[in-house]
């Protein structure tokens, strides 16, 4: 049995774009799990053995109708990033995490766009993205600030703003690493229709074939290097738990309650 990438989707828009094909290459499968905000716990069903792709949508937060965020789903992710188990957070993901973890998200600062990203020192001896090139395309839908909390690794960067950071194993991804041409044209035509003319519609899709090569690159450098990162065991004597989100724990067998 192949082991297996939790892919946690904010919405039902979200897609895997080149991931899944890198995933596959490395023989690892990728099983939607569902997010149920109605839930005491929204993360329950998730195994520690999973490690955790979190995915947005080809909307963004602002949009009419986009969903709030859950505050459950919130402290669920900090549990689990404070736990070790690696998360990959991309787009509105990336945010989402960021909210998790104790940063904040601003307002977009910047259009729909493909932006140059830059690797920084500490990008260059993380064991994510230390494989990735010092420069690279990155496509914002649309380019919102990540301020992340004071302990995290910035690790990319747009400008001035971070374009990635991490705390712990917890990775959040700023921009859509993962687009697939197909799967570019599909999010222009929908959720971002109403904000794009025609021509600026086309500029991106003409420079998405350009970038197609560099960003399928990035994307398997991306996975390869993400199924790298160490899972934590379950400790059962300090209390941890195979559904480490469980509300209630069980001790092991064999032991007292005292």
């Amino acid at each position: 049995m192949r082991p297996t990438i939790a892919v946690l989707r904010l919405e039902p828009t979200a897609r895997l774009g080149h991931f899944r094909s890198a995933f596959s290459a490395l023989s690892y499968s990728c099983r939607n799990a569902d997010i149920a905000p109605a839930a005491p716990n929204p993360l329950a069903d998730l195994n520690w053995r999973n490690r955790i792709l979190l995915m947005g949508g080809v909307g963004d937060i602002d949009l009419p109708g986009a969903p709030p965020v859950d505050p459950k789903l919130l402290a669920a992710l900090t549990r689990i990033a404070a736990f070790g188990r690696p998360i990959l957070a991309v787009g509105r993901g990336a945010e989402v995490l960021c909210l998790a973890l104790g940063g904040k998200v601003g307002p977009p600062a910047a259009p729909v766009g493909w932006r140059l990203l830059a690797l920084t020192s500490a990008g260059g001896a993380d064991p994510l993205t230390r494989s990735l090139p010092s420069e690279l395309p990155g496509l914002y839908l649309p380019a919102r600030v990540c301020l992340p909390p004071p302990q995290a690794r910035v690790l990319l960067t747009c400008g001035a703003q971070p374009a990635a950071f991490a705390v712990g194993s917890a990775y959040a991804l700023c921009w859509e690493p993962h687009f697939k041409p197909n799967d570019l044209v599909l999010a222009l035509a929908t959720a971002l229709r109403a904000r794009l003319r025609p021509e600026t519609r086309d500029t991106l899709l003409a420079e998405g074939k350009l970038h197609a090569s560099s960003v399928r690159d990035v994307c398997a450098r991306l996975a390869a290097c993400f199924i790298e990162c160490t899972v934590p065991q379950p400790d059962h004597h300090a209390g941890a738990f195979a559904r480490i989100d469980a509300p209630t724990r069980r001790p092991p067998r064999g032991r007292s309650r005292s």
